[in-house]
């Protein structure tokens, strides 16, 4: 087994979860594990902050639900753990995305764009809110002439 596999399934178990309801997510984090890991080194440097933005959009519906951004430890604790991981540019901190709301995201696929200084993850949004406020989706206003109209 390998080691992402293991932290995965360990964190599975510690969340009362059987290992077989995230087996495509370990799939995909184990094309991204192993030797190929080191290749896949995005461009963090080109912040004067060090982190990359990153969108994260309903893996079925294509519905984006937020923006953040990670740094180099969220992008290795997001790909090790199967769950998105982001800084907290507030907290100053690892947030790792439904820890203290139960509305985590379970990565199913990775995108990075062309210059390796962005990424889209593909997520289950477990528990169905994504945003602070309590929407699904932290992009639920619309600009309609000079105002913001919310949506749903």
């Amino acid at each position: 087994m390998s080691r992402h596999r293991a932290a995965v399934e360990y964190e599975q178990k510690a969340n009362g979860q059987r290992p077989v309801e995230n087996a495509k997510a370990i799939s995909i984090l184990e094309s991204y594990s192993g030797r190929s890991l080191g290749v896949i080194e995005l461009q963090f440097e080109k912040s004067a902050d060090g982190l990359v933005p990153a969108v994260a959009q309903d893996y079925k519906t294509g519905e984006v639900l937020m923006l953040a951004y990670i740094s180099r430890d969220s992008w290795a604790a997001t790909l090790e753990s199967g769950y998105a991981t982001y800084w907290s540019r507030s907290r100053q901190e690892l947030w790792r995305k439904g820890d203290t709301s139960g509305n985590l995201q379970r990565v199913k696929d990775i995108f990075v764009d062309c210059d390796l200084d962005a990424v889209v993850f593909k997520v289950e949004q477990v528990g169905g809110k994504a945003c602070h406020t309590g929407k699904r989706s932290c992009f639920f206003r619309k600009v309609a002439g000079d105002t913001l109209t919310a949506v749903d």
